[in-house]
């Protein structure tokens, strides 16, 4: 360690320190003196003689790395010397160290330390509060166990942030051309502590980089320009607002729907089933409501059971709208199975051209709840032309897109030729908005006019064997419709 070359000026008559004796001597890294006489387990009789005897070994005391003596100050009023042991900080980003750790050493032996400029407690380094300084070693172990103390160097520098006090308070204490908090520790805790850093100047420091961060640098725009940017701000500050608005209005929403949920896991099926029939809510609403109260009071969405009734409703909306059904869904609006459950169901389906008798027993349950005037319809017949192609069902090991008019016609049974066109059946009711495929015929060319007029025949007897009656027929101008007409004549 360094020792002030004006220190022999400074002492007065009653202290002189020995010339060294370089036998004695032997100089360690970073400048550091030590000796081995024996004066260090000297004992003093007091304060005064405990002073002198540090004046005198002051070049033998075996100072830690970057640690250095004073001994060139004395008090402002009292002309009185001192001893000061000081360690200097981690060079900054200019090259400049300030005096970071401090211990200084009265005649009458008291010590006084500072950190960074603050007085510290001798007790928040770990001595007690009446400890008293009996001879070197003591001094030697002071300095040690505060060389080892971790110690806050605080936020950040005073010029790298210039400009930022003014908008953040007094939360900042400047300290050496530091910001620090004005909670800081000060002394770290070794075990917790990784970083030369406390928790509070650790927040002060990112707070002062976000500050610094939004400052907006002032830029200076045209007029003109200047009337583009303030409707850019303005349109940014109302996108900001909405953003807001809806976000608050979200989260109450969840809010409401989660409140809505805790209601309807405590409502039973019995109370569920009298409340829907009070208030008079159809068939198809009811099996909704039903599988909706259900799903409300399952944990695991998976592995769910469903109705019948909920299967085929699920089945017809696939059906009909494949996009609907998969964004209702996936948005959780109504508990529907999944796509791979309604192909399985579908797949268990035979599907195959002709009149289907299972359809029209349904039909005629369909019937049953419906008075005389919904029962009256007429049926409609057309011809769609189709696009040739061919394929393997895996299921029944069988070819589909060949001739199929299941058993109503002799001369279309097993026939080897690709289906081009395709013959349908509607029913359409007079009493209410319901239009119904009842059969589909494919064939390699339109189906001749007599096959055809055999039939509409078939189909007219169905319908009313299921309950419908027949009031008309309606179909095209077709050459195969007008062979058909004219044969029933």
């Amino acid at each position: 360690m360094f020792v002030n070359s004006n220190c022999n000026s400074m002492m007065s008559d009653s202290y002189t320190i020995p010339r060294k004796r370089k036998a004695l001597e032997y100089i360690q890294s970073d400048h550091s003196y030590s000796s081995n006489s024996s004066n260090n387990s000297f004992f003093a009789d007091g304060p005064t003689n405990v002073f002198k005897h540090v004046l005198t070994s002051i070049n033998m005391i075996n100072l830690p790395t970057k640690w250095f003596i004073d001994i060139d100050h004395e008090y402002k009023d009292l002309n009185k010397p001192f001893v000061g042991f000081h360690q200097l900080g981690p060079c900054r980003d200019d090259f400049s160290r300030v005096v970071k750790k401090q211990i200084i050493l009265t005649e009458d032996c008291s010590l006084i330390i500072h950190v960074y400029g603050m007085v510290i407690n001798i007790k928040e380094i770990g001595l007690l509060s009446n400890f008293k300084l009996e001879n070197v070693e003591d001094l030697k172990n002071i300095i040690i166990l505060f060389d080892k103390l971790k110690i806050c160097n605080g936020s950040a520098l005073i010029k790298k942030y210039a400009g930022i006090k003014s908008k953040f308070g007094p939360q900042f204490v400047e300290s050496y051309g530091q910001w620090r908090h004005r909670n800081c520790t000060i002394i770290l805790n070794n075990s917790i502590n990784e970083c030369d850093e406390c928790i509070w100047c650790k927040r002060l420091r990112y707070c002062i980089k976000n500050k610094k961060n939004k400052s907006n640098s002032r830029v200076y725009f045209s007029p003109n320009k200047k009337k583009y940017i303030l409707k850019i701000q303005k349109a940014k500050d109302a996108i900001k607002k909405n953003y807001t608005r809806a976000t608050i209005r979200i989260n109450k929403l969840y809010d409401r729907l989660n409140d809505i949920r805790v209601q309807m896991k405590k409502v039973s099926d019995a109370n569920l089933s009298q409340i829907l029939e009070n208030n008079n809510i159809p068939k198809g609403q009811t099996d909704v409501i039903n599988e909706i109260f259900k799903a409300s009071k399952l944990t695991n969405p998976k592995n769910r059971k469903y109705s019948d009734n909920w299967i085929l409703l699920c089945l017809l909306f696939q059906i009909r709208s494949p996009s609907g059904y998969k964004f209702l869904r996936e948005q959780n609006i109504l508990p529907l199975p999944c796509i791979s459950t309604i192909r399985k169901y579908l797949l268990v389906l035979k599907i195959g051209c002709g009149f289907d008798p299972n359809f029209f027993k349904l039909l005629k349950k369909y019937m049953l709840n419906k008075n005389k005037f919904q029962r009256n319809g007429i049926i409609l017949l057309d011809e769609i032309s189709l696009r040739e192609s061919i394929s393997v069902n895996s299921r029944t090991l069988t070819y589909t897109g060949l001739e199929d008019c299941g058993e109503e016609i002799e001369t279309k049974q097993k026939s080897n030729l690709k289906a081009n066109n395709a013959l349908i059946f509607m029913w359409q009711s007079f009493g209410e908005n319901v239009a119904q495929p009842i059969a589909v015929f494919t064939s390699h060319g339109p189906i001749k006019g007599v096959d055809l007029a055999k039939l509409v025949v078939k189909a007219i007897l169905l319908i009313e064997d299921s309950g419908g009656k027949v009031i008309g027929l309606t179909s095209d101008g077709a050459s195969t419709n007008k062979i058909m007409w004219s044969s029933k004549n």
